[in-house]
């Protein structure tokens, strides 16, 4: 989808689960209830009652200065050590949302892997060559974020994979 960003956040730690009921909530459409794995919506009202200040990126406009997510065609993985979700944001990975959460959750670890298409105007980009794709990779821990620029570190990124749900997998190899 144009101007979308497909992402997975691997959240690891101690209370990951704590973590990713803060970013949940349940909704429903004519087709009848769903689950949001990752609703800035549910997440700003917990940071507006926490009163934690959320980071200015430059890039947000003052209505949804953490982003703008996608509500269907998100999907949770869960194994014994981590939580992986897969979703969309509009435009630009949610770098201000993920941010907070590890604030909120510094304890945790929250590895954020997006492939953005038909983007480049924000620094700091990588880019895949023929898919005209911006591929990143940072790690949030208690409101730092590290970022990983692909290509000096030899990691490969695969072509992009739809799921039979929607979601787009990209796939970076260590």
């Amino acid at each position: 989808m144009s101007n979308w960003c497909d992402n997975r956040l691997t959240v690891t730690g101690p209370n990951r689960r704590e973590a990713l009921n803060a970013v949940r909530k349940q909704e429903t459409d004519e087709d009848g209830a769903f689950t949001v794995y990752f609703s800035i919506e549910t997440l700003r009202k917990r940071v507006d009652e926490l009163g934690i200040p959320i980071p200015d990126s430059g890039c947000r406009c003052p209505e949804c200065p953490m982003g703008s997510v996608y509500v269907y065609n998100q999907y949770h993985e869960a194994t014994d050590d981590s939580d992986v979700l897969y979703f969309q944001t509009q435009w630009a990975e949610p770098v201000e949302a993920v941010t907070v959460l590890s604030i909120m959750y510094p304890q945790n670890t929250f590895l954020l892997d997006a492939w953005c298409d038909d983007l480049g105007q924000w620094s700091g980009e990588d880019y895949t060559g023929e898919y005209n794709a911006r591929v990143c990779r940072s790690l949030f821990q208690n409101g730092v974020e590290t970022k990983f620029p692909l290509g000096e570190d030899g990691r490969k990124v695969s072509v992009p994979k739809k799921l039979e749900n929607g979601v787009t997998i990209v796939t970076i190899q260590q």
